[in-house]
């Protein structure tokens, strides 16, 4: 019987750029971290990065924007001198 991966869901930025046979290097809640190897790369939208190692499926969803959340309303900047 074929043993079933962990599933791993994280909200973080991934670091740098996935690759196949390298670790991927993401940060979540101020902290980075580096899963083993990459096998397999399955998606890699904009709004979701779904990736597995040996042992694990990594599920990344960015951020959201926190200044909008913060305040909604301000829209202007002010100008540098």
């Amino acid at each position: 019987m074929k043993k079933r991966k962990l599933e791993l869901y994280i909200t973080g930025k991934l670091m740098s750029a996935l690759m196949v046979g390298r670790p991927a290097i993401f940060s979540t809640g101020g902290e980075m971290y580096h899963t083993a190897p990459v096998v397999k790369i399955h998606e890699t939208e904009t709004q979701a990065i779904h990736f597995e190692t040996s042992t694990t499926h990594y599920y990344i969803k960015p951020r959201p924007f926190v200044l909008a959340v913060l305040n909604p309303h301000r829209q202007t900047l002010a100008a540098c001198a």
